[in-house]
């Protein structure tokens, strides 16, 4: 959802750049109900709080990912490889679907993850 937010801060520059009339000008004006306003607040607050428990290098991937920058601007951002900041958009991405950042999980024997709650895994 903040990369779509992102891309469409952009492309609503590059319209305004090129002289395009905005989207919002073309489609009929309607207003929210206070239960609707409620709601989106209430999502906004929640993705933002997400937002803010994501480990500090997953988040600025992902917002130089949703800001258009290659993996290997991220990289050489973060000081990592670009197959690394792939997988850290990777992880943003899955921890911001899932609603639980990365902190409650930990690494296994075979390279699964597991949530700190699961058994151990014995040899």
């Amino acid at each position: 959802m903040i990369a779509n937010l992102a891309r469409d801060r952009w492309r609503s520059g590059v319209r305004q750049a090129r002289g395009a009339a905005p989207l919002a000008a073309e489609l009929p004006a309607r207003t929210l109900g206070p239960d609707e306003v409620l709601a989106s607040r209430e999502l906004l607050l929640s993705l933002v709080a997400l937002f803010d428990q994501l480990p500090a290098s997953r988040r600025r991937a992902l917002v130089l990912r949703s800001l258009g920058r290659d993996y290997e601007e991220i990289a050489a951002s973060l000081g990592k490889s670009p197959a690394n900041a792939r997988k850290l958009v990777q992880l943003a991405r899955i921890d911001i679907r899932r609603g639980a950042p990365g902190a409650g999980q930990r690494r296994v024997r075979g390279g699964l993850r597991c949530r700190t709650t699961c058994p151990s895994v014995t040899s």
